[in-house]
């Protein structure tokens, strides 16, 4: 079993931070997705969540708050669970790293029509029940 965390990342004006999967990532190449990754052994999950955005993004955030958690077999075959946050940017400056080769700030019907897993749909649309 795996865990996962994974984050709606809100800047000032309500716009979610959509990544899109480089050609070189190794699953699903071109997909956009929301930051995130997997949590590492003795990780805490607040703590796994910040360092994934950072890595993936080079911004830090604040105000996470849970979403939602879900659980299933990855492509893979892998059992795993993900932990999925909103916080907010107090910037819409992003420096991708080498898992993502375009960025947007997006908002929900934008990103939901979008080439994504049905997992990001499932958080995207949680988050505008929210509100």
């Amino acid at each position: 079993m795996k865990v996962s965390v994974k984050a709606l990342v809100l800047n000032k004006d309500g716009l979610i931070l959509g990544l899109r999967r480089s050609e070189t990532h190794p699953t699903k190449p071109f997909q956009w997705d929301l930051p995130g990754g997997l949590v590492e052994e003795g990780e805490d999950l607040i703590e796994a969540i910040k360092r994934e955005i950072k890595e993936e993004t080079g911004i830090d955030v604040e105000n996470l708050k849970l979403l939602h958690v879900m659980a299933g077999s990855s492509s893979g075959g892998d059992y795993i669970i993900t932990i999925c946050y909103t916080c907010v940017s107090d910037t819409n400056e992003v420096k991708i790293s080498w898992e993502h080769d375009q960025f947007e700030w997006l908002i929900a019907n934008e990103f939901l029509s979008r080439d994504i897993n049905d997992r990001t749909k499932t958080f995207i649309r949680m988050n505008n029940e929210r509100k």
